[in-house]
């Protein structure tokens, strides 16, 4: 394997990795863990990139308390409980969860919020971290690592700061959508924080007795049609149900598969009696009509 295969299995591995948990760490979406996954990926292709490099590179072995952490994290995936060994920050996959933080500011207007989306694992130490400083700064080591044997250009990659740490202008602020699934429970952590303009920190509020308000914004129903057509093409009857929402969310995935028709059928077959009724009255009504 020459530089050219490295840098181009780094790319892939590695940086598609990076690319695909940045995106959707700066969407600012949570509800269904797309972070969390995106994050352990990432996490999963820095572990075990070393796996990939052959003997004859002369490449050492890296070590930084972010590549443990990172590390551990690929573990915590893997296993899901890490009884082995010796962890230093993380032996548990239900350890690590996505979190939405909303920081609650304040100017001469009055108050507002501003929301985002991070990967906060509680450590061994009691502590919590959010996780993307230690990916991005192992990724940042590997990236220098690499450049120095000139296999890839050198760059250093920003972690954004922790959601609070700073003031966010009234102009500058986003909303986070949490993403609901009817067919699962909402999978989320929410953190609400206040900003201190004194100190430039945020202090965490009480979600006891808090309340969280949602707009929870439904697709529009889906109408499956069938069309009947006599043999001579004169007269046509259209029967039309409305799928349910399982039904829809079913469809969407399937779209997306390139399997819609299929889908199609199975649902027209599920709800052939309905169907039938459907027909049978607009039959009658025509007849009576003629």
């Amino acid at each position: 394997m020459d530089k050219a295969q490295i840098k181009a299995l780094f790319h892939q591995r590695v940086l598609g990795a990076y690319e695909r948990y940045r995106d959707l760490r700066d969407a600012r979406r949570t509800g269904m863990n797309r972070l969390k996954a995106a994050a352990l990926e990432l996490a999963t292709a820095l572990h075990h990139f070393p796996e990939l490099l052959p003997t004859n590179l002369g490449w050492r072995p890296l070590q930084s308390a972010e590549l443990t952490f990172v590390a551990e994290l690929s573990n915590a995936a893997k296993h899901g409980v890490r009884e082995r060994g010796k962890q230093t920050y993380v032996n548990r996959l239900d350890s690590i969860n996505e979190v939405a933080i909303e920081t609650l500011y304040e100017d001469e207007i009055g108050r507002y919020s501003d929301a985002e989306v991070r990967v906060i694992v509680s450590c061994l130490d009691g502590e919590q971290r959010d996780a993307d400083p230690f990916l991005i700064s192992s990724l940042n080591q590997w990236i220098a690592y690499l450049s120095n044997l000139n296999v890839t250009p050198a760059l250093e990659l920003i972690s954004p700061p922790f959601p609070g740490s700073a003031i966010v202008l009234r102009e500058n602020i986003r909303s986070c959508v949490v993403e609901v699934n009817l067919q699962t429970d909402l999978s989320s952590t929410f953190q609400l924080q206040r900003f201190d303009p004194v100190t430039s920190t945020s202090h965490a509020l009480p979600r006891e007795g808090g309340d969280f308000q949602f707009r929870v914004y439904a697709p529009p129903p889906v109408e499956l049609v069938l069309t009947l057509t006599s043999g001579d093409g004169s007269q046509k009857v259209e029967a039309a149900i409305i799928l349910t929402a399982a039904e829809a969310a079913d469809l969407r995935v399937a779209d997306k598969l390139g399997l819609r028709e299929a889908m199609m059928a199975k649902i027209a077959d599920h709800r052939r009696e309905e169907i039938q009724a459907v027909i049978s009255q607009k039959l009658q009504a025509l007849t009576r009509t003629e």
